[in-house]
């Protein structure tokens, strides 16, 4: 059998071998010591990053201590009244805020049709020779009259 490869000897470390592959490395390193040197090497050297990452998320800092001074007789505490108050004039602030901003209608032309049946007709002349009067309203209210003969 031939010398065990570095991906085995992790998997051997790590338990994640096969029972068939397991017990043909224990066979083979009965055997080799070259390759106990190799699974002893890597033995030490997972322990020692496992040290390594231990070592790093050991808390061993300490935050200094602040000294914090007496209490000033010009500072106010902080109250639930006081936070009410302050979250009320929040409240008023942004509702001012939001009507006094808002955008005015937009005046609009619009065009409209209004027909009206209610003329005068004579019946004895034919429809094309009627007087048909058509009153224009623009936009501002202004009345224009056209009569169309």
């Amino acid at each position: 059998m031939s010398c065990i490869n570095s991906e085995i000897i992790q998997k051997y470390i790590d338990g994640e071998l096969t029972p068939r592959q397991l017990s043909e490395t224990e066979l083979h390193l009965e055997d080799c010591p070259e390759c106990v040197a190799k699974v002893n090497q890597r033995q030490k050297l997972a322990a020692g990053i496992k040290d390594a990452i231990r070592f790093l998320t050991d808390e061993t800092l300490q935050a200094p201590l602040i000294a914090l001074g007496g209490k000033h007789p010009d500072k106010r505490h902080f109250t639930a009244k006081r936070l009410f108050y302050y979250l009320s004039a929040a409240c008023i602030l942004l509702f001012a805020i939001l009507f006094t901003f808002q955008k005015a209608p937009v005046n609009q032309e619009k065009n409209a049709i209004v027909t009206n049946t209610d003329w005068e007709v004579d019946a004895n002349r034919p429809i094309s020779q009627q007087e048909l009067i058509l009153n224009v309203i623009d936009g501002e209210g202004n009345i224009t009259e056209y009569q169309i003969r």
